[in-house]
């Protein structure tokens, strides 16, 4: 249902969080119960009119009325084959995009498509339905520029494509009333979170609940208002079509008054979600950069690698103490499980002993006054250390699980499918071992160490695609190393003195480094002989 949002932008209530205006419902009833208008006001500046089945958006995908007309009318007029396979991709992109909404096809593409599960979110299909659908409208305006086509026929499919799509817009204004704007309880809590926040802060059930009433209407008002609004880009777009075949108007009229009226329909809706608001002056802007001075007082720490948990915030929703700190938190759109794991089960639980082996040397707080200060942990265990003892766990459960209650200093969880690394996998060790960080860089580690005996050295640095992607080395010859403690790396060193280097080389990347100058090389060459051809063609006419 949400992609009618295609052609009515507010369908399903824009963005996670909209501002409505003093005409709205919901100021309506705040100012009703006594809430003073500036108050009503600040309120008003973000209402979660979204009632759609995402956890959240920050805004609709939408195409433009009148560029889905012109689609409609091109697909219809145009003698181009090609248009038959662009709608294939339409279709597929757009099944694809509603995911588990059309979950056999979804299910199938992620489970047997090789390198489908990769894709952040099955939405990101919609961007092959914005190239497709631009370039059907151009084939069906050069079919009326270069053709010289039976304008009964003309005028039949105009008819088919103003009144699918005026149709529908028609129908979704007058029939608004088909709606609950209600969010799926069971994908999207909004509503529930909505009535929950007024309850207790007014302690009045009624209060809240016609705080929900107003939200809905606010929906349907919202939805009621843009499909209006795409029903006359649609009118004004099929009234200059109509023109032009009445031979009323130029080509040159026509393609100038449709490229306006696509213009105008999509900034109207762009400048909802980018505008003035989302720009600051260069100055203002660079207050977000700027070092806190508690920053600044960790920044005269000398060490060479270490990291800080700044709880000022919320560390993994938040980035700004990573501008000058390597830091245990941050944001990312695209999260590396297990570390989300280590997050949610550890972390944020304070759990110090995973704090420690993640070498969080230092914790930003809140003052007294309300100010960041710093406090250094003294049991941070540094970059790497060698540990005496396994603790074997049976899967990865077990593993994360062992880290609730253990010693990272001279204990390392290891899951039991790593005991072939090991001889008969009770390897254990002393632990006494010197091991230091002699050069950082985020894609090459080098360590030095001394021991007059093995050991087993965990690395406080996160395990992935090891032995693939990252390769370890002990003086210079390649080496096996494993996964410890559910996300950390753990190498066994012979005794004496060695340099370890960990270095990313990604075999992804170098293979597509390969296949991009191999495919240029080819277009070079191509193009180059291309040319080569018209020069002695000319040449042999002349």
């Amino acid at each position: 249902v949400e992609s009618f949002s295609f052609i009515v932008p507010g369908f399903s209530g824009g963005a996670s969080g909209e501002p409505l205006d003093e005409d709205s419902e919901t100021y309506k009833t705040l100012t009703k119960r006594g809430v003073s208008p500036a108050q009503a006001n600040n309120i008003i500046q973000r209402v979660p009119t979204y009632w759609g089945n995402q956890p959240f958006t920050a805004g609709p995908i939408y195409f433009g009325a009148a560029l889905l007309f012109l689609f409609l009318f091109g697909f219809l007029i145009s003698k181009n084959s090609l248009k038959w396979a662009m709608l294939a991709c339409i279709l597929l992109a757009m099944f694809l995009a509603w995911g588990k909404n059309f979950s056999l096809l979804s299910y199938f593409f992620f489970d047997y498509v090789p390198m489908y599960n990769k894709f952040r979110t099955p939405a990101m299909f919609v961007s092959i339905i914005m190239l497709f659908v631009p370039v059907v409208a151009v084939m069906g305006l050069n079919e009326l520029l270069n053709n010289k086509i039976d304008k009964a026929f003309l005028l039949k499919n105009l008819k088919i494509s103003g009144g699918v799509t005026a149709g529908l817009c028609l129908a979704l204004w007058l029939g608004s009333s088909m709606f609950d704007y209600k969010p799926d309880p069971s994908l999207n809590q909004t509503d529930t979170q909505y009535f929950d926040n007024f309850k207790n802060a007014t302690n009045d059930d009624a209060f809240a609940t016609s705080m929900v009433d107003a939200l809905r209407a606010d929906r349907e008002s919202m939805m009621k208002s843009d499909a209006l609004r795409s029903l006359i880009f649609i009118l004004l777009a099929a009234a200059l079509v109509y023109l032009f075949i009445q031979n009323k108007v130029k080509f040159e009229m026509l393609a100038l008054g449709l490229g306006l009226l696509v213009l105008i329909d999509l900034w109207g809706v762009d400048k909802r979600y980018l505008n003035d608001s989302n720009f600051v002056e260069a100055s203002e802007y660079d207050k977000y950069f700027r070092p806190r001075p508690v920053d600044l007082q960790i920044l005269r720490d000398p060490e060479l690698h270490y990291r800080v948990h700044d709880v000022t915030t919320d560390p993994f929703n938040s980035a700004s103490a990573s501008n000058h700190l390597k830091t245990i938190g941050g944001y990312h759109a695209a999260k590396l499980q297990r570390y989300q794991d280590v997050i949610e089960k550890h972390i944020r639980t304070g759990n110090m002993n995973v704090l420690n082996m993640l070498n969080a040397k230092y914790f930003i707080v809140k003052g007294n006054e309300g100010q960041a200060v710093s406090q250094k942990n003294p049991d941070a265990l540094g970059n790497a250390w060698a540990v005496e003892n396994i603790q074997w766990a049976k899967d990865a459960d077990e593993e994360i699980n062992a880290l609730t209650d253990f010693n990272p200093d001279s204990l390392a969880v290891i899951d039991e499918r790593f005991k072939s690394y090991f001889i008969n996998g009770n390897n254990t060790f002393t632990g006494a071992a010197k091991v230091a960080l002699t050069s950082y860089h985020p894609d090459k580690m080098k360590y030095s160490f001394d021991s007059e005996s093995e050991q087993l050295v965990v690395f406080s640095e996160v395990f992935y695609n090891g032995n693939k992607d990252w390769i370890s080395y002990v003086d210079g010859k390649e080496v096996e190393h494993i996964r410890v403690n559910y996300l950390l790396r753990g190498l066994k060193v012979p005794a004496g003195k060695h340099e370890i280097v960990f270095e990313f080389k990604p075999v992804a990347y170098y293979t597509g480094e390969k296949i991009s100058l191999a495919a240029n090389l080819l277009f070079i060459f191509l193009v180059g002989g291309y040319f080569f051809r018209r020069y002695k063609s000319k040449t042999a006419v002349a």
